[in-house]
């Protein structure tokens, strides 16, 4: 968890054709600004499989929703 802090972020990212994310934005935020830059910070990490059209991997846009939950023994 950040900070004790509960949340869901939806961020639009660009898969390329590597499967790499190019660029992005944030499409619903959370309400907190730290949720929503660790939010994209992740996603830059990842590696996603690419769209894929006449057999050839393509860049396509898609949404990503990232869960921040606190387990029950954080919350107490």
């Amino acid at each position: 968890n950040i900070h004790g802090v509960e949340g869901r972020v939806t961020v639009r990212v660009e898969v390329l054709a590597s499967g790499r994310p190019g660029k992005m934005w944030l499409k619903q935020g959370s309400g907190s600004s730290i949720l929503d830059q660790n939010a994209q910070e992740q996603l830059k990490q990842w590696r996603f499989v690419p769209a894929r059209k006449n057999g050839q991997a393509v860049s396509a846009w898609i949404d990503v929703p990232v869960l921040y939950h606190l387990s029950e023994a954080n919350k107490r």
